[in-house]
């Protein structure tokens, strides 16, 4: 069983798929901080930083997944 899940995970389609779909969740919280009313305010900024730090994190753990054999 463990086998077999490695090799899906080592597949390259699984991992380009994985890797659309992580930074594609980061996506929504940038464009609703964005779309938000409060401009202008500390809030504003820390929220639309916190969606930018999360989307470095995912680019960090899709290279991990890639480069990590």
């Amino acid at each position: 069983m463990k086998s077999i899940i490695k090799k899906i995970v080592n597949n390259k389609i699984t991992k380009v798929v994985m890797s659309i779909l992580v930074v594609a969740s980061s996506i929504p919280t940038i464009i609703q901080d964005l779309e938000d009313k409060q401009v202008d305010t500390f809030e504003h900024y820390g929220v639309m930083l916190l969606g930018l730090f999360y989307l470095f994190q995912t680019l960090i753990d899709i290279s991990e997944m890639w480069f990590n054999e």
